[in-house]
């Protein structure tokens, strides 16, 4: 879920898969174990002792720092490859190491984070957590279908967290959490100079949308003479696949199936992920793994796949375009190598953003600042072998991603 531009909710044979918060505790008595005040030598002098104990004397956040960037050097995938492209990881680290040890609220340390991942690119959904965002974050993972094997630990982490940094609405504002995102109404035009129907989609953060469904049923209806249907997403930051899934493919009528091949680094927490969502495999055993996953020492790889079960709902032989650019990710991107795979559609315009193919983001709770950050732990494959998190060159390229662009390449393509 690509929340709030970015958060992958996948629903859809799909779970949301994190750390098991019992190991979660482990990982930070570790941590905290080990992160005790350096030894110091004992002098004559009194004063000189006390200063040196004072500077000794760990930061407040120190043990958060530590689990941060333990996780994301042994569990996130992909500091080895933002080194290989120039980005200075360990000078990254030392930097804001030093703006943690002046960090004295909570506050102070989403500064430092915030800054962090910001110098990371945010790489495959690298972000924090923010206050205002955590209603639905909560809703989404304490809601009773999601309490299942894959997603209780989301469920513990989720608990945890707004006993302390972040808080959910009042009571007597019930729907204030559910109420949170409410994504742009689809955008439906009809040009009739080179006879395409386009609908304009900005989020893809609800599931199966009934209206939706009929808005675009409706609108084929109403212009049966269209010879173009042009999905735009090029702004389109992500959400749930059920949603492209349900609302705009089913409804055509066919079926298909879409495998996608992940890989992660063998860690506990990998593993632990991997299992619960069926299994994985050691990525060795691949005759045709990808040359990129054994350069990031991507040890395990899993297989996942979206079925789509078409009905009856749109009859139409108008040739089918998804019109992108930079603002697609995640979700949308995931429709993207759908496309280019199944051949539903036609895509168009610019470079995409990435990070389609995976499972959702893991949830990490920092316990002294009590802040959560996220982070895609497993690499996807697209169809064309490439990585996910490059993104995806569209079949027919563009000299830009508006739909005024599209446009102009149908009428010149209507004149011939």
């Amino acid at each position: 879920m690509t929340l709030p531009s970015d958060m992958k909710s996948r629903k859809m044979k799909k779970s949301i898969a994190c750390r098991s918060f019992f190991c979660l505790l482990l990982a930070i008595l570790l941590l905290s174990g080990c992160a005790g005040p350096a030894a110091s030598n004992v002098t004559d002098a009194p004063q000189e002792t006390a200063s040196v104990e004072s500077s000794a004397t760990p930061a407040r956040y120190a043990a958060d720092y530590a689990l941060l960037w333990d996780t994301l050097e042994h569990d996130y995938p992909y500091l080895d490859y933002l080194r290989g492209k120039g980005i200075d990881v360990d000078g990254i680290r030392a930097k804001y190491e030093e703006k943690m040890k002046k960090a004295q609220t909570s506050e102070d340390m989403v500064d430092v984070l915030e800054g962090i991942f910001y110098e990371l690119r945010n790489t495959a959904h690298l972000s924090l957590i923010r206050q205002e965002d955590f209603p639905f974050y909560y809703s989404v993972y304490t809601a009773e279908e999601s309490i299942s094997i894959r997603l209780s630990s989301y469920n513990a982490v989720m608990q945890a967290a707004q006993t302390g940094y972040y808080k959910l609405p009042a009571e007597d504002s019930p729907q204030e959490a559910d109420d949170y995102y409410q994504p742009r109404e689809v955008e439906i035009q009809y040009f009739p100079d080179c006879k395409a129907l386009c609908f304009t989609i900005f989020s893809f953060i609800q599931g199966v949308d009934k209206k939706v469904q009929d808005d675009i049923i409706n609108a084929i209806k109403e212009y049966p003479e269209a010879e173009h249907i042009v999905f735009d997403i090029a702004m389109n930051g992500g959400g749930s696949e059920i949603y492209w899934v349900q609302n705009l493919v089913a409804p055509f009528g066919e079926d298909y199936y879409f495998p996608m091949r992940m890989y992660s680094k063998d860690t506990p927490l990998n593993r632990q992920i991997l299992e619960s969502r069926g299994g994985y495999r050691r990525t060795a055993e691949l005759q045709d793994a990808p040359a990129w996953a054994e350069e990031l020492g991507l040890e395990l790889f899993h297989k996942d796949s979206i079925i789509v079960m078409g009905w009856p709902g749109i009859r139409s032989s108008a040739k089918r375009w998804v019109l992108v650019g930079p603002g697609v990710y995640s979700a949308a991107e995931n429709f993207v190598n759908f496309c280019q795979r199944s051949g539903w559609a036609t895509v168009a315009g610019t470079h995409t953003s990435g990070d389609g193919i995976g499972i959702d983001p893991v949830l990490v709770l920092l316990p002294d600042s009590g802040l959560l950050f996220r982070f895609s732990m497993v690499a996807g494959e697209k169809p064309d072998g490439g990585m996910s998190i490059e993104g995806s060159e569209p079949d027919l390229i563009l000299p830009g991603s508006d739909l005024s662009d599209m446009l102009d390449y149908l009428r010149e393509a209507n004149k011939d």
